[in-house]
C-alpha cells in the first residue's frame, strides 16, 4: 500500500528530501503478519521538474493572457505563412474569427499589389532579423483597406533556429489621415505663399505706374509760374493718379485677396477716352526718356464701357510701357523696319 502521509524525509544533514513511499507486510511461516517493509524513493529531481513545468505553464498562461488582452493584433505563423495563432484584437481589426483565420495562409489579408512585401519580410526573418514599425496596408474581411504598422520578430527553438514568425499589427489609419491632412495643409500654405509673392510682385509693378506721371507733374507745377490752366490740368491729373495709387494700396492691404490671389473688379460706366488719357499719362515719361513720340487719336464720339477704370488703365499702361521698352528708336523714326509686334493700336 502507498503511504501518502510520508512525503518528506529528513536526512542526517537536516535536508528535507521529497519521497514516494510504500509498505508491504512481513509474514512468518504460519502466514501471520509480524512486521512490514517500508520502501522510500527519492523524487527530488522529479519534484524539481514538476515545479519547473508548473512555473513554465503559469508563465505561458500569463503570456497568453497578455496576448489575448492586448489592444494590438498579435499573430503567429509558420515560415511558410500558415497562421497558427490569432488573438481577439486581430479579430476586431480584420473581422475574421480565430476559426476562420488559423490554418489559412496569411496572404488572405494582404492586398495583391503588396504580396512582394511579405516575401521580403519573411526573407529577413529567416536571417534572424527583426522588422520594426513597417507601415503598410492590409485588408479587412469586408475588403476595406486599412493602414497598419507591423512589428515582426522571429520565433526560435531551443537550438536557436528560426521556426516561426510573430507579428504585431497596429491600426494607424487615423494617424495616416492626420498626416495626409497635414501634407495637404502644407501644400495649401506653400501655394498660398506663392500666390502672395505673385500678388505682391504684381502690385509693386503696378504701383510704379502712377509714380512717374506724379513726379513729372511736380516738375511741371514748379515751372508753371502762375499759369492757372496748366496748374489746373496738373492738379486734375495728380488727383487721378493718386486715386489710382490709393486703390492699389487698398488691394495691397486686403490680406484675404492676397491669399486668394484675386483682385476685386469695381465695375462702373467709364468713358474709354478717360482711361486712355490716364494710360498715356502713366507712360509718357518712359516714352520721352526713350525718345519715342507718343500720340493719341480718339474717335469723335465718346465710347462708354462697363468695367473697372483702374484695371483698364493698368492694362493699357502695361501695353504702352512694353511698346516703349521694346521698340527701338530707329523703328519708330522710320529709319528701320517697324516692329509691328511692339506697336499698340486702339480701335
Amino acid at each position: 500500500m502507498g503511504l501518502a502521509n510520508h512525503t518528506v524525509l529528513i536526512a542526517k544533514s537536516g535536508t528535507e528530501l521529497p519521497i514516494d513511499d510504500s509498505a508491504a507486510p512481513i509474514r512468518c511461516a504460519k502466514g501471520e503478519i509480524v512486521g512490514c517493509v517500508l520502501v522510500f524513493r527519492d523524487i527530488t529531481r522529479r519534484r524539481r521538474l514538476e515545479k519547473e513545468n508548473a512555473e513554465h505553464l503559469a508563465a505561458a498562461r500569463f503570456l497568453a493572457s497578455i496576448v489575448e488582452s492586448s489592444g494590438d493584433a498579435i499573430i503567429s505563423k509558420s515560415l511558410d505563412g500558415i497562421i497558427q495563432s490569432w488573438n481577439s484584437a486581430a479579430e476586431r481589426l480584420f473581422g475574421h474569427t480565430v476559426e476562420q483565420a488559423v490554418g489559412r495562409h496569411i496572404s488572405f489579408i494582404i492586398p495583391a499589389d503588396r504580396i512582394q512585401e511579405e516575401e521580403q519580410i519573411v526573407s529577413r526573418i529567416r536571417a534572424g532579423e527583426r522588422v520594426d514599425h513597417f507601415d503598410t496596408v492590409r485588408l479587412r474581411s469586408d475588403g476595406q483597406a486599412i493602414h497598419v504598422s507591423l512589428t515582426i520578430s522571429p520565433i526560435k527553438d531551443e537550438a536557436g533556429q528560426v521556426v516561426g514568425i510573430s507579428k504585431m499589427v497596429r491600426d494607424i489609419t487615423d494617424r495616416k489621415q492626420i498626416e495626409e491632412r497635414i501634407y495637404a495643409l502644407l501644400a495649401e500654405l506653400k501655394d498660398a505663399d506663392c500666390r502672395k509673392d505673385e500678388f505682391l510682385a504684381t502690385l509693386a509693378h503696378e504701383l510704379r505706374g502712377p509714380l512717374a506721371p506724379l513726379c513729372n507733374l511736380l516738375e511741371v507745377m514748379k515751372g508753371a509760374r502762375g499759369n492757372g490752366n496748366l496748374l489746373q490740368q496738373a492738379c486734375t491729373t495728380m488727383e487721378r493718379q493718386l486715386g489710382q495709387m490709393v486703390r492699389l494700396v487698398e488691394d495691397l492691404l486686403d490680406v484675404s485677396r492676397i491669399t486668394r490671389s484675386k483682385l476685386e473688379l469695381r465695375k462702373q460706366s467709364v468713358e474709354l477716352a478717360s482711361v486712355l488719357h490716364q494710360a498715356v499719362e502713366t507712360c509718357r515719361h518712359l516714352a520721352e526718356s526713350s525718345h519715342h513720340e507718343l500720340s493719341l487719336t480718339l474717335p469723335p464720339d465718346p465710347i462708354y464701357l462697363q468695367g473697372d477704370p483702374v484695371r483698364l488703365a493698368q492694362i493699357f499702361s502695361n501695353l504702352l510701357n512694353n511698346a516703349c521698352k521694346f521698340s527701338s528708336r530707329e523703328a519708330v523714326s522710320g529709319s528701320a523696319p517697324i516692329d509691328r509686334e511692339a506697336m499698340c493700336w486702339f480701335p
